[in-house]
């Protein structure tokens, strides 16, 4: 039973390291965080992907601009 236990924790804490660890990586599903500048001259913080497909760009070798 304390085996058990202590898997049950171990596992629990790993998962929520993960988690963690993911959610201050800034970057998304849809690629990192870029100044996204559009052709209509808005600028937003936003995914690459998101970026790419509104007709905006960015600098590529500046990605985790903030």
């Amino acid at each position: 039973m304390k085996k058990l236990l202590s898997i049950i924790a171990v596992v629990g804490l790993t998962s929520t390291i993960s988690m963690s660890a993911n959610a201050t990586s800034w970057a998304t599903q849809a690629g990192p965080l870029v100044m996204c500048e559009k052709s209509n001259g808005e600028v937003e913080y936003i995914p690459t992907l998101l970026c790419r497909t509104s007709g905006g760009s960015f600098d590529k070798n500046l990605t985790n601009q903030w």
